[in-house]
């Protein structure tokens, strides 16, 4: 799988759209990172380039901080199951992540890797366009 590498404007909007919650693994919080990001702008964006064009992601962007959250308020706090782990992501690896989700649907597209029946994930379609498609079938037998 091959994506396109990004321009410094790109790399910019996404990390302007982030929201700026900082991980532990951070060494820059977010909100700074965000308000020095022109300054940064060329080496991070060398850095999600490099990383599209060798399809390799760097390692300190697969390190994640893991917290349990109660699945709901009501439940037991005492018992692990009624716990869900929430991984908290480094500021640069959501943004490479931006950049993945971003190219994935046109790939996809490009080379027919997209079922035509899909509805979840997929723009314009929902359940109900599901629902739909079958009910048009049914009505056609």
């Amino acid at each position: 799988m091959q994506l396109s590498t990004v321009s410094a404007e790109e790399v910019s909007q996404i990390t302007r759209s982030c929201n700026p919650t900082t991980c532990p693994l951070d060494p820059i919080p977010s909100a700074m990172l965000q308000t020095i990001s022109p300054d940064l702008l060329p080496f991070i964006t060398t850095v999600i380039n490099g990383s599209l064009t060798s399809g390799h992601v760097p390692a300190a962007f697969k390190k994640a901080r893991v917290i349990p959250i109660l699945k709901k308020p009501a439940l037991d706090p005492s018992d692990i199951s009624n716990y869900r782990p929430v991984s908290i992501l480094s500021f640069l690896s959501k943004i490479l992540e931006r950049v993945v989700c971003n190219q994935l649907p046109d790939y996809l597209m490009q080379n027919n890797l997209h079922d035509p029946n899909q509805s979840g994930f997929k723009a314009a379609h929902s359940t109900e366009t599901a629902l739909l498609a079958v009910t048009e079938k049914l009505h056609a037998a």
